[in-house]
């Protein structure tokens, strides 16, 4: 996630009727103020920032009956400071190429955003493809769009130095042929460069110093390092700290990675094994500095990147922290209660674990999936 200018920290619920996208601007940063919130029939799978526009990428949803939705991708651009919609892509509009599917996960650069997910694949119905599109970012035109033909979903993606970088798993769980898949594209005409697969399933990609780190699950490895512009591999991790991992960070000269276990650093250009922490599932890792934040299950947890060091936690019963991000000495997470109903955003001071405010809100819905 980028930072902007004018935004610090936002508030993503998403609930199965109603997406709220709610926005803390720079100048109510200290305080958690609410500038803006805007509401719409939707999940919301993703948000990102550049230096004009906020974007949200997601589904829309259509019912069909009390029991049934039919969904579609779905991904919008509104002003940071105001929250005016600038523009959307709603393909439930769509003339005669009605496709379900989602928005994943948004990345941005200069002059585009980049979108990753899964869209109805046209000569199979029930099954969902990965797909990477590429928009122009100041008027939502559709410049490029990739897809593998054979179902899957594109779980991550990044941009950098002209190329974008995506992770995911191609195949189905069906039919037993999951695969985890890491495709590389020129960003301005959508050429594939590289393409990495094996069994298994690619949840994160992050792009540090001309390298790109994977994590996920797989029979070989939970971690992989690329040269970022051929897709050699570098190394790959598969010791004892492997397991279903989620997230995936650089910061200095090691790579952070969260899972099912807890988190684990590695080091940046051997892949060894620097230090792990077993604290149970962790989702998401921000890093600030030396210092990294991160959220478990009922956790929020603060330590030093380069050793594993505690620095504080926070036990959260009955609230499920999902996402945290870091902007200057804050620690932002974002999380909800055990039923699904209720959500909440604080704000820690980094170092010393203070909560510096917090803003709890109600759900028109259960909220499924959610990102700060």
């Amino acid at each position: 996630m980028n930072q902007s200018a004018g935004l610090f920290a936002a508030r993503l619920a998403v609930v199965a009727t109603c997406c709220l996208v709610s926005i803390n601007s720079s100048d109510a940063y200290a305080e958690g103020t609410l500038a803006w919130e805007r509401s719409f029939p939707g999940i919301a799978q993703a948000v990102e920032t550049d230096s004009d526009r906020f974007y949200v990428g997601g589904k829309k949803i259509e019912p069909v009956t009390p029991s049934i939705d039919l969904v579609f991708f779905m991904l919008r651009a509104y002003d940071p400071d105001t929250g005016q919609l600038l523009w959307e892509i709603d393909e439930s509009n769509a003339i005669g190429t009605r496709l379900s599917g989602s928005a994943v996960d948004v990345a941005t650069d200069e002059t585009g955003v980049y979108v990753g997910g899964d869209v109805q694949m046209r000569n199979s119905p029930f099954l969902f493809d990965y797909t990477v599109r590429a928009y122009d970012a100041a008027t939502g035109t559709l410049r490029w769009e990739d897809q593998t033909g054979v179902g899957g979903r594109a779980n991550s993606i990044s941009v950098a130095d002209g190329l974008v970088f995506t992770a995911g798993l191609t195949g189905t769980a069906v039919m037993g042929t999951l695969r985890w898949v890491v495709r590389t594209y020129d960003a301005d005409t959508g050429a594939l460069v590289w393409e990495d697969n094996l069994p298994g399933v690619a949840n994160s990609v992050a792009v540090h110093g001309g390298r790109v780190y994977v994590a996920g699950s797989g029979t070989h490895s939970a971690a992989r390092a690329y040269e970022a512009s051929t897709g050699a591999l570098i190394w790959e991790h598969t010791g004892a700290a492997a397991g279903p991992a989620f997230h995936i960070s650089v910061r200095g000269s090691v790579v952070l990675v969260a899972g099912t276990g807890g988190v684990y650093a590695l080091d940046r250009v051997t892949g060894n094994l620097a230090w792990s922490r077993t604290s149970g599932l962790q989702t998401s890792i921000a890093v600030q500095g030396n210092r990294a934040c991160v959220a478990g299950f009922q956790t929020v947890t603060a330590f030093d990147a380069r050793s594993g060091a505690d620095s504080w936690q926070e036990d959260n019963f009955p609230t499920y922290f999902d996402s945290v991000e870091a902007r200057g000495n804050r620690c932002f997470a974002l999380g909800l209660n055990e039923a699904g109903f209720s959500g909440t955003l604080r704000a820690y001071e980094f170092t010393s674990g203070e909560k510096l405010w917090e803003d709890g809100f109600t759900i028109n819905g259960k909220t499924t999936f959610f990102g700060a």
